[in-house]
């Protein structure tokens, strides 16, 4: 017994087992592992909400819509059409949805803007949403 004691006193001490090395990589392996869990998470979450259909339609502004985008072989045509906008209106963009033309409008430099509703079959408007800042 006493042989035990004297091996233990003047044995060398073992390392630690987390040196600052070490810790910093076990931070880094820690943070990675999270970031792969997140990202397989938001991948997964993705693809559910596109399946179920419940992600945000992108409106894309009238300039940038392609000319195949645009419906003018599924519409019969409906002749040319005068809309009066106004003195002083401007027209910011237009958007196709679904069978309706949505035309945004300013009005008095931009304090007052208007969204013209059309019908893409008859070209007829089928209302107006007087858009104000308060």
């Amino acid at each position: 017994m006493g042989d035990d004691r004297n091996r233990a006193a003047t044995a060398e001490p073992e390392p630690p087992l987390l040196t600052p090395g070490r810790k910093v990589l076990l931070a880094l392996v820690i943070i990675m592992g999270m970031m792969i869990v997140g990202g397989v998470i938001t991948i997964v979450v993705t693809i559910i909400g596109r399946m179920a259909g419940t992600e945000p339609a992108q409106v894309a502004p009238a300039a940038s819509l392609p000319s195949a985008a645009l419906p003018s072989a599924t519409v019969p045509p409906f002749g040319d059409l005068d809309i009066s906008l106004g003195a002083g209106a401007e027209v910011l963009d237009a958007t196709l949805q679904g069978g309706m033309l949505l035309v945004r409008v300013s009005q008095g430099g931009g304090a007052e803007q208007r969204l013209l509703v059309f019908d893409l079959e008859t070209g007829e408007r089928l209302g107006t949403l007087n858009l104000r800042s308060e």
